[in-house]
């Protein structure tokens, strides 16, 4: 299967959340781009990028963490009955 990556930016994005989860500033930062434009794109391609909301250590804030499963990079297609 042909994951739909179409620059560099996307791939290293794609590469740095496959291999665990992590928060858009982490993602902006060790990949030099705005992680949630990237990932947006990635979605609209069809890369199944899954996120949480998670509490900062005092609980005053919270923020989203983004990762890709490995083993099902791809959102399903959507069968219709016509």
């Amino acid at each position: 299967m042909r994951i739909p990556i179409e620059t560099p930016k996307q791939q290293r994005v794609f590469d740095y959340i496959t291999q665990e989860p992590h928060s858009a500033i982490e993602i902006s930062k060790a990949c030099y781009c705005d992680a949630r434009s990237v990932i947006r794109t990635l979605r609209n391609n069809g890369i199944a990028v899954n996120d949480e909301w998670r509490d900062s250590a005092d609980h005053t804030t919270r923020y989203k963490w983004y990762y890709i499963n490995p083993n099902y990079p791809m959102k399903p297609k959507v069968l219709c009955n016509g």
